[in-house]
């Protein structure tokens, strides 16, 4: 199996997600459950959306997204698969994917040993389709790292809004984006800051978590994974 670094596997993905919302805006999450359900009527790849039904959602979001193959223990032909699913729904939607599929198939996806990863149960919530628009305005933002007051403004809502997500999940996501600028706070992470006296309390606001960010300039904790 070739060796493609993860962080390199992901930003590929990233791109390619960010080019489908760029051309569908607001339109995406709903276009790309339309798309899902028509491959997998059953839900069988990802169970989790029968849920969705009984709210009345029609519409996933990159936090769903990136979730579905990221959560603890996950068998490393299902993070394949799950991977691999989206990539084809993006494709479908006439999205240039350029060699993804085969990157992620001859990968060996066996290297997350100490990657951060959240708890699946909540964070795939079925959260209203408003909501699932500012995670995707979010997720670009991120990607494209641009940290301005729209940016700041979400961040700091996330405790308080997105149905099913807190700060420490939304920092592991943005992680998981965009690892050249972003630092996570997973359990892990933060038991690492607090001991070398970086930080005694959870950054609340991005006021305060963007002083974290210097340290992540040298990868540290990205090196680590």
């Amino acid at each position: 199996m070739i060796q493609i670094e993860w962080y390199t596997l992901y930003s590929k993905f990233s791109k390619c997600l960010n080019e489908f919302y760029n051309t569908y805006k607001s339109k995406s999450g709903e276009l790309l459950y339309e798309t899902y359900l028509k491959k997998d009527e059953k839900l069988e790849i990802l169970p989790w959306l029968e849920n969705f039904n009984q709210y009345g959602v029609t519409s996933i979001d990159p936090i769903h997204i990136f979730a579905s193959f990221n959560y603890w223990k996950i068998p490393v032909e299902t993070r394949k698969k799950r991977m691999q699913l989206f990539c084809e729904l993006i494709k479908f939607n006439n999205i240039n994917i350029d060699n993804l599929l085969y990157e992620i198939e001859v990968t060996n996806l066996d290297i997350f040993k100490y990657f951060p990863h959240i708890n699946i149960t909540y964070i795939v919530s079925a959260r209203d389709n408003q909501q699932q628009k500012d995670v995707w305005e979010f997720f670009s933002l991120i990607y494209m790292n641009k940290q301005n007051k729209r940016f700041e403004e979400i961040f700091n809502k996330i405790n308080y809004y997105w149905f099913g997500v807190r700060l420490q999940s939304a920092t592991i996501f943005m992680f998981w984006v965009n690892s050249n600028q972003f630092l996570p706070l997973d359990k892990n992470t933060y038991t690492l800051l607090r001991e070398y006296e970086v930080l005694n309390i959870f950054p609340s606001t991005f006021d305060k978590y963007k002083k974290l960010l210097e340290i992540n300039s040298k990868n540290l904790y990205r090196n680590l994974t």
